[in-house]
């Protein structure tokens, strides 16, 4: 009976570490992706629940993860007067709460538990008109809990922000 206990608690820290990320993408449908090798970095708005101080460092490292990804899609960081896109993001974290089952098998026993829902919007324009033209949205859950939440938060956006600008098309060669 231990063993059964232990393996659906290794099972639960599984699925928590995998978290899926929801990705929905809307693109311009007249938009030419060849026409674009640079871009340039709009200010963005991150609200996340916990510290302001985590916000100014989640927010980092998402900007990170996103010049990395586009990097590796072959675009170039340039300035505001010179790139042909502009790409901001806007990230919200907000904490909740619901019942859960306690993981019991031979219970029914239900418990409150914290979780965060993270929403990541990564939206690309066309510096010279201003209109944009890709817009990926990545939702990722994590429970809340322990010294580790952020840590947590902190991976799971990363790969939220791999995870939308994979459907990205890269710059054609």
């Amino acid at each position: 009976m231990h063993s059964i206990k232990f393996a659906l608690a290794a099972l639960a820290l599984a699925s928590l570490a995998c978290a899926t990320v929801a990705v929905t993408i809307d693109a311009a449908p007249d938009a030419n992706f060849s026409a674009y090798s640079t871009y340039f970095s709009l200010p963005s708005t991150a609200t996340v629940s916990g510290e302001s101080a985590d916000a100014l460092r989640i927010s980092e490292q998402v900007q990170a993860a996103i010049d990395g990804a586009l990097k590796e899609k072959g675009y170039r960081a340039g300035n505001a007067a010179d790139a042909d896109l502009a790409v901001g993001f806007m990230l919200d974290s907000e904490e909740t709460r619901r019942r859960v089952n306690a993981a019991d098998p031979d219970t029914d026993f239900y418990v409150d538990k914290r979780f965060i829902m993270n929403t990541l919007s990564i939206s690309i324009a066309d510096s010279a008109s201003g209109k944009t033209i890709w817009q990926g949205t990545g939702e990722v859950e994590i429970r809340a809990g322990g010294a580790l939440v952020n840590d947590d938060r902190e991976s799971a956006l990363i790969r939220a922000t791999r995870e939308v600008l994979a459907e990205l098309p890269a710059v054609a060669r």
